[in-house]
Protein backbone atom coordinates (compact mmCIF):
# COMPACT_ATOMS: atom_id res chain seq x y z
CA UNK A 1 0.00 0.00 0.00
CA UNK A 2 2.95 2.47 0.56
CA UNK A 3 4.70 1.90 -2.59
CA UNK A 4 1.23 2.59 -4.00
CA UNK A 5 0.26 5.57 -2.68
CA UNK A 6 4.33 6.93 -3.06
CA UNK A 7 3.68 5.67 -6.71
CA UNK A 8 0.41 7.68 -7.24
CA UNK A 9 2.37 10.34 -5.64
CA UNK A 10 4.95 10.61 -8.12
CA UNK A 11 2.96 10.30 -10.80
CA UNK A 12 0.52 13.51 -9.95
CA UNK A 13 4.07 15.31 -9.26
CA UNK A 14 5.18 14.22 -12.74
CA UNK A 15 1.33 14.97 -14.22
CA UNK A 16 1.50 18.51 -12.50
CA UNK A 17 4.22 19.37 -14.01
CA UNK A 18 3.47 18.24 -17.44
CA UNK A 19 0.52 20.37 -17.11
CA UNK A 20 2.39 23.57 -16.19
CA UNK A 21 4.78 23.17 -19.37
CA UNK A 22 1.47 22.65 -21.59
CA UNK A 23 -0.18 25.67 -20.12
CA UNK A 24 3.27 27.82 -20.02
CA UNK A 25 3.84 27.31 -23.37
CA UNK A 26 -0.14 27.92 -24.48
CA UNK A 27 -0.28 31.13 -22.16
CA UNK A 28 3.33 32.41 -24.44
CA UNK A 29 2.11 31.92 -27.50
CA UNK A 30 -0.85 33.50 -26.58
CA UNK A 31 0.99 36.81 -25.25
CA UNK A 32 2.87 36.29 -28.38
CA UNK A 33 0.40 36.49 -30.51
CA UNK A 34 -1.63 39.08 -29.37
CA UNK A 35 1.56 40.80 -28.77
CA UNK A 36 3.05 40.39 -32.25
CA UNK A 37 -0.88 41.87 -34.11
CA UNK A 38 -0.79 44.88 -31.15
CA UNK A 39 3.35 46.11 -32.19
CA UNK A 40 2.47 45.67 -35.86
CA UNK A 41 -0.60 47.71 -35.49
CA UNK A 42 0.52 50.40 -33.28
CA UNK A 43 3.63 50.46 -34.56
CA UNK A 44 2.62 51.22 -38.20
CA UNK A 45 -0.18 54.10 -36.87
CA UNK A 46 2.89 55.86 -35.14
CA UNK A 47 5.18 55.42 -38.44
CA UNK A 48 2.39 57.05 -40.52
CA UNK A 49 2.18 60.03 -37.68
CA UNK A 50 5.73 60.84 -37.67
CA UNK A 51 5.73 60.67 -41.39
CA UNK A 52 4.30 64.48 -40.84
CA UNK A 53 8.02 64.83 -39.15
CA UNK A 54 9.65 64.47 -42.89
CA UNK A 55 10.80 67.03 -44.18
CA UNK A 56 11.35 68.83 -41.10
CA UNK A 57 15.75 70.15 -40.48
CA UNK A 58 17.02 66.87 -41.92
CA UNK A 59 14.86 64.45 -40.73
CA UNK A 60 14.37 61.53 -43.42
CA UNK A 61 12.45 58.78 -43.96
CA UNK A 62 15.28 56.61 -42.46
CA UNK A 63 15.02 58.61 -39.62
CA UNK A 64 11.52 57.91 -38.99
CA UNK A 65 12.19 53.73 -39.16
CA UNK A 66 14.59 54.44 -36.92
CA UNK A 67 12.73 56.21 -34.63
CA UNK A 68 9.54 53.70 -34.65
CA UNK A 69 11.93 50.67 -33.61
CA UNK A 70 13.76 52.78 -31.10
CA UNK A 71 10.09 52.96 -29.46
CA UNK A 72 9.37 49.17 -30.16
CA UNK A 73 10.35 48.35 -26.46
CA UNK A 74 7.99 51.45 -24.71
CA UNK A 75 5.30 50.26 -26.90
CA UNK A 76 5.59 47.02 -25.87
CA UNK A 77 5.16 48.11 -22.15
CA UNK A 78 2.30 50.10 -22.71
CA UNK A 79 0.35 47.33 -24.51
CA UNK A 80 1.17 44.96 -21.90
CA UNK A 81 -2.18 44.82 -19.90
CA UNK A 82 -4.02 44.67 -22.76
CA UNK A 83 -1.84 42.29 -23.99
CA UNK A 84 -1.96 40.16 -21.06
CA UNK A 85 -5.45 40.18 -20.83
CA UNK A 86 -5.89 38.98 -24.77
CA UNK A 87 -3.44 36.50 -24.69
CA UNK A 88 -4.59 34.52 -21.62
CA UNK A 89 -7.98 35.07 -23.21
CA UNK A 90 -6.44 33.22 -26.22
CA UNK A 91 -4.92 30.58 -24.48
CA UNK A 92 -7.31 29.37 -22.20
CA UNK A 93 -9.93 29.97 -25.09
CA UNK A 94 -7.73 27.43 -27.11
CA UNK A 95 -7.32 25.00 -24.10
CA UNK A 96 -11.32 25.02 -23.30
CA UNK A 97 -12.11 25.38 -27.45
CA UNK A 98 -10.19 21.33 -27.38
CA UNK A 99 -11.65 20.37 -24.43
CA UNK A 100 -8.13 20.10 -22.51
CA UNK A 101 -9.14 22.28 -19.47
CA UNK A 102 -12.26 19.52 -18.88
CA UNK A 103 -9.62 16.85 -19.40
CA UNK A 104 -7.50 18.51 -16.74
CA UNK A 105 -10.62 18.72 -14.60
CA UNK A 106 -11.58 15.22 -14.97
CA UNK A 107 -8.42 13.90 -13.65
CA UNK A 108 -8.33 15.89 -10.76
CA UNK A 109 -6.75 19.23 -10.97
CA UNK A 110 -8.96 22.36 -10.32
CA UNK A 111 -10.34 25.19 -11.43
CA UNK A 112 -8.32 27.38 -8.77
CA UNK A 113 -4.74 24.75 -9.47
CA UNK A 114 -5.36 25.99 -13.40
CA UNK A 115 -5.96 29.48 -12.17
CA UNK A 116 -2.28 29.20 -10.17
CA UNK A 117 -0.52 27.88 -13.20
CA UNK A 118 -1.57 30.55 -15.24
CA UNK A 119 -0.74 33.49 -12.79
CA UNK A 120 2.66 31.47 -11.90
CA UNK A 121 3.26 32.39 -15.74
CA UNK A 122 1.95 35.55 -15.70
CA UNK A 123 4.89 36.55 -13.14
CA UNK A 124 7.25 35.64 -15.42
CA UNK A 125 5.69 38.04 -17.75
CA UNK A 126 5.72 40.52 -15.32
CA UNK A 127 8.90 40.34 -14.42
CA UNK A 128 9.92 40.56 -17.85
CA UNK A 129 7.83 44.21 -18.41
CA UNK A 130 9.73 45.42 -14.82
CA UNK A 131 13.11 45.02 -16.33
CA UNK A 132 12.38 46.15 -20.21
CA UNK A 133 10.66 49.48 -18.41
CA UNK A 134 13.41 49.97 -16.21
CA UNK A 135 16.21 48.67 -18.22
CA UNK A 136 15.61 48.54 -22.05
CA UNK A 137 12.54 50.89 -22.80
CA UNK A 138 14.28 54.19 -21.13
CA UNK A 139 17.34 54.85 -23.16
CA UNK A 140 16.11 53.47 -26.57
CA UNK A 141 12.82 55.79 -26.06
CA UNK A 142 14.87 58.85 -25.15
CA UNK A 143 17.40 58.16 -27.88
CA UNK A 144 14.79 58.00 -30.28
CA UNK A 145 13.44 61.33 -29.26
CA UNK A 146 15.97 63.49 -28.37
CA UNK A 147 17.56 61.90 -31.78
CA UNK A 148 14.34 63.29 -33.55
CA UNK A 149 14.56 66.46 -31.58
CA UNK A 150 18.18 67.44 -32.94
CA UNK A 151 16.90 66.19 -36.96
CA UNK A 152 13.91 68.63 -36.82
CA UNK A 153 14.58 71.54 -34.89
CA UNK A 154 16.87 74.00 -35.51
CA UNK A 155 18.38 74.55 -32.18
CA UNK A 156 21.58 75.97 -32.94
CA UNK A 157 23.62 72.96 -31.10
CA UNK A 158 25.24 70.11 -32.18
CA UNK A 159 24.28 66.50 -30.86
CA UNK A 160 27.50 64.14 -30.06
CA UNK A 161 27.47 60.16 -28.56
CA UNK A 162 28.12 62.13 -25.57
CA UNK A 163 25.78 64.97 -25.06
CA UNK A 164 25.96 68.09 -27.05
CA UNK A 165 27.76 71.32 -27.87
CA UNK A 166 26.44 74.75 -28.24
CA UNK A 167 29.00 77.69 -29.83
CA UNK A 168 28.41 81.71 -29.23
CA UNK A 169 31.27 83.67 -31.16
CA UNK A 170 34.07 82.94 -28.92
CA UNK A 171 32.43 80.89 -26.30
CA UNK A 172 32.09 76.89 -26.91
CA UNK A 173 29.59 74.98 -23.89
CA UNK A 174 29.56 70.98 -23.92
CA UNK A 175 26.63 68.96 -21.98
CA UNK A 176 27.47 65.77 -21.06
CA UNK A 177 24.68 64.59 -20.03
CA UNK A 178 20.80 65.77 -18.65
CA UNK A 179 20.56 63.86 -15.55
CA UNK A 180 17.00 61.98 -14.84
CA UNK A 181 16.80 64.10 -18.37
CA UNK A 182 16.34 67.38 -16.78
CA UNK A 183 18.87 68.30 -15.22
CA UNK A 184 22.27 69.67 -17.55
CA UNK A 185 25.14 67.91 -15.80
CA UNK A 186 28.85 67.44 -16.85
CA UNK A 187 29.53 70.62 -18.05
CA UNK A 188 32.13 72.30 -19.66
CA UNK A 189 32.80 76.00 -20.60
CA UNK A 190 35.46 77.26 -23.17
CA UNK A 191 36.47 80.82 -23.26
CA UNK A 192 38.63 81.70 -26.33
CA UNK A 193 39.84 85.49 -27.01
CA UNK A 194 40.14 86.92 -30.64
CA UNK A 195 42.92 85.44 -31.29
CA UNK A 196 41.55 81.65 -30.75
CA UNK A 197 43.75 81.45 -27.27
CA UNK A 198 41.88 79.68 -24.45
CA UNK A 199 41.11 81.89 -21.91
CA UNK A 200 39.44 80.08 -19.53
CA UNK A 201 38.35 76.71 -19.06
CA UNK A 202 35.30 75.96 -16.75
CA UNK A 203 33.84 72.66 -15.76
CA UNK A 204 30.73 71.70 -13.43
CA UNK A 205 28.89 68.84 -12.13
CA UNK A 206 25.50 70.49 -12.44
CA UNK A 207 23.62 73.13 -13.72
CA UNK A 208 20.47 75.06 -12.71
CA UNK A 209 18.37 77.15 -14.90
CA UNK A 210 16.86 79.94 -13.87
CA UNK A 211 13.80 82.17 -15.37
CA UNK A 212 16.05 85.23 -16.19
CA UNK A 213 18.37 82.50 -18.98
CA UNK A 214 20.74 82.19 -16.17
CA UNK A 215 22.56 78.92 -15.34
CA UNK A 216 23.54 78.15 -11.22
CA UNK A 217 26.60 75.84 -11.65
CA UNK A 218 27.32 73.60 -9.12
CA UNK A 219 30.84 72.10 -8.05
CA UNK A 220 32.59 74.16 -9.69
CA UNK A 221 36.43 74.00 -10.92
CA UNK A 222 37.53 76.88 -13.27
CA UNK A 223 40.72 77.70 -14.82
CA UNK A 224 41.95 81.46 -15.96
CA UNK A 225 44.70 80.77 -18.79
CA UNK A 226 47.00 84.16 -19.51
CA UNK A 227 50.53 84.64 -20.52
CA UNK A 228 51.54 84.69 -16.68
CA UNK A 229 50.47 80.77 -16.75
CA UNK A 230 47.33 79.65 -14.70
CA UNK A 231 45.47 80.26 -11.83
CA UNK A 232 43.08 77.73 -10.26
CA UNK A 233 39.29 78.55 -8.38
CA UNK A 234 36.87 76.42 -6.98
CA UNK A 235 33.12 77.08 -6.37
CA UNK A 236 30.15 75.48 -4.53
CA UNK A 237 28.07 77.78 -7.01
CA UNK A 238 28.45 80.19 -9.68
CA UNK A 239 26.09 82.00 -11.91
CA UNK A 240 26.84 82.11 -15.33
CA UNK A 241 24.96 84.18 -17.96
CA UNK A 242 23.98 81.27 -20.38
CA UNK A 243 23.51 81.58 -24.50
CA UNK A 244 21.85 78.53 -24.44
CA UNK A 245 17.85 79.80 -24.27
CA UNK A 246 14.77 78.10 -22.34
CA UNK A 247 13.70 77.14 -25.37
CA UNK A 248 16.14 75.28 -26.79
CA UNK A 249 16.63 73.19 -22.98
CA UNK A 250 12.63 72.69 -23.21
CA UNK A 251 13.14 71.14 -26.50
CA UNK A 252 16.26 68.58 -24.96
CA UNK A 253 14.09 68.12 -21.56
CA UNK A 254 12.46 64.46 -21.84
CA UNK A 255 8.99 63.67 -21.17
CA UNK A 256 8.10 61.95 -17.37
CA UNK A 257 6.97 58.78 -19.21
CA UNK A 258 10.45 58.41 -20.82
CA UNK A 259 12.34 57.86 -17.51
CA UNK A 260 13.11 55.25 -15.56
CA UNK A 261 12.09 54.61 -12.11
CA UNK A 262 15.53 55.39 -10.25
CA UNK A 263 15.42 58.70 -12.76
CA UNK A 264 11.81 59.56 -11.58
CA UNK A 265 12.74 58.87 -7.81
CA UNK A 266 15.50 60.58 -8.12
CA UNK A 267 14.24 63.86 -10.13
CA UNK A 268 11.22 63.97 -8.18
CA UNK A 269 13.70 63.92 -5.04
CA UNK A 270 15.72 66.76 -6.76
CA UNK A 271 12.60 69.10 -7.12
CA UNK A 272 11.15 68.67 -3.60
CA UNK A 273 14.76 69.49 -2.37
CA UNK A 274 14.07 72.63 -3.98
CA UNK A 275 10.43 72.91 -2.71
CA UNK A 276 9.03 72.91 -6.47
CA UNK A 277 5.95 70.94 -7.92
CA UNK A 278 6.96 67.29 -8.69
CA UNK A 279 2.93 65.64 -9.10
CA UNK A 280 4.10 65.35 -12.85
CA UNK A 281 7.05 63.05 -12.24
CA UNK A 282 4.88 61.69 -9.03
CA UNK A 283 2.33 60.94 -11.17
CA UNK A 284 4.73 58.95 -13.90
CA UNK A 285 6.46 57.01 -11.20
CA UNK A 286 3.00 55.47 -9.45
CA UNK A 287 2.10 54.78 -13.15
CA UNK A 288 5.28 52.68 -13.17
CA UNK A 289 5.54 51.28 -9.86
CA UNK A 290 1.55 50.09 -10.41
CA UNK A 291 2.14 48.22 -14.07
CA UNK A 292 2.93 44.55 -12.34
CA UNK A 293 -0.39 45.15 -10.70
CA UNK A 294 -2.16 45.90 -13.74
CA UNK A 295 -0.51 43.03 -15.81
CA UNK A 296 -1.56 40.37 -12.65
CA UNK A 297 -5.29 42.22 -12.37
CA UNK A 298 -5.50 41.85 -16.40
CA UNK A 299 -4.12 38.42 -15.85
CA UNK A 300 -6.98 36.61 -13.52
CA UNK A 301 -9.63 38.67 -14.88
CA UNK A 302 -8.98 36.65 -18.36
CA UNK A 303 -9.71 33.39 -16.21
CA UNK A 304 -12.95 33.69 -14.64
CA UNK A 305 -14.14 34.24 -18.93
CA UNK A 306 -13.21 30.16 -19.47
CA UNK A 307 -13.78 29.26 -16.05
CA UNK A 308 -15.97 30.84 -14.42
CA UNK A 309 -19.91 32.07 -15.15
CA UNK A 310 -18.87 33.45 -18.43
CA UNK A 311 -17.39 30.17 -19.51
CA UNK A 312 -20.36 29.54 -21.84
CA UNK A 313 -19.30 33.17 -24.21
CA UNK A 314 -18.28 32.10 -27.79
CA UNK A 315 -14.27 32.94 -28.46
CA UNK A 316 -15.05 36.18 -30.32
CA UNK A 317 -17.09 37.50 -28.22
CA UNK A 318 -14.27 36.98 -25.43
CA UNK A 319 -11.49 38.61 -27.53
CA UNK A 320 -14.20 41.33 -28.22
CA UNK A 321 -14.80 41.78 -24.31
CA UNK A 322 -10.95 41.82 -23.32
CA UNK A 323 -10.04 44.56 -26.05
CA UNK A 324 -13.24 46.67 -24.91
CA UNK A 325 -11.63 45.94 -21.47
CA UNK A 326 -8.24 47.03 -22.01
CA UNK A 327 -8.76 50.13 -24.51
CA UNK A 328 -11.48 51.12 -21.38
CA UNK A 329 -8.35 50.52 -18.72
CA UNK A 330 -6.13 52.98 -20.82
CA UNK A 331 -8.42 55.84 -21.22
CA UNK A 332 -9.45 55.35 -17.70
CA UNK A 333 -6.17 55.51 -16.22
CA UNK A 334 -5.22 58.79 -18.66
CA UNK A 335 -7.96 60.73 -17.61
CA UNK A 336 -7.66 59.97 -14.10
CA UNK A 337 -4.02 60.41 -14.10
CA UNK A 338 -5.17 64.28 -15.54
CA UNK A 339 -7.56 64.82 -13.44
CA UNK A 340 -5.88 64.05 -10.84
CA UNK A 341 -3.61 66.94 -11.27
CA UNK A 342 -6.26 69.33 -12.12
CA UNK A 343 -7.65 68.77 -8.38
CA UNK A 344 -4.17 68.05 -6.69
CA UNK A 345 -5.08 64.36 -5.80
CA UNK A 346 -2.09 62.56 -4.33
CA UNK A 347 -0.90 60.42 -7.67
CA UNK A 348 -0.45 56.93 -5.73
CA UNK A 349 -4.69 57.21 -6.01
CA UNK A 350 -5.73 58.18 -9.46
CA UNK A 351 -2.56 55.70 -11.02
CA UNK A 352 -3.57 52.63 -9.34
CA UNK A 353 -7.05 53.05 -8.92
CA UNK A 354 -8.24 51.37 -12.72
CA UNK A 355 -5.78 48.59 -11.50
CA UNK A 356 -7.19 48.11 -8.41
CA UNK A 357 -10.51 48.28 -9.27
CA UNK A 358 -9.99 45.58 -11.92
CA UNK A 359 -8.22 43.30 -9.52
CA UNK A 360 -10.96 43.18 -7.71
CA UNK A 361 -13.77 42.68 -10.03
CA UNK A 362 -11.00 39.97 -11.03
CA UNK A 363 -11.09 38.22 -7.47
CA UNK A 364 -14.73 38.45 -7.46
CA UNK A 365 -15.09 36.13 -10.26
CA UNK A 366 -12.26 34.12 -9.68
CA UNK A 367 -14.53 33.34 -6.87
CA UNK A 368 -17.11 32.34 -8.29
CA UNK A 369 -15.13 30.31 -10.43
CA UNK A 370 -13.52 28.26 -8.58
CA UNK A 371 -16.41 27.45 -5.45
Amino acid sequence: MGSTTLFSHGSRIETMKIFNRYIGIQVTKGYMVVLAILLTVFSFLAFVEDLENMGKGQYRLMDAIQFVLLMVPRNIVELMPVTALLGSLLALGGLAGGNELIAMQAVGVSALRISWLVMRWGCVLILAVVGLDELVAPPLEQQALAHRTFMTADLGLQRTAHGFWARDKHRFLHVGKMLHGRIPAEIDIFQFDEKGQLQQYTHADQARATPDNQWILTDVQQKDINKQGMRMHQHDQLPWKSFVNQDQIDLLLLPPDSLSLSDLYGYIHYLEGRHQNAERYALALWKKMGMPMAVGAMILLAIPFVLGPLRHISMGKRIMAGGIIGLSFHLVSQVLGQLGLLFSIHPAMTALAPSIVVLSTAIWLLRRATV
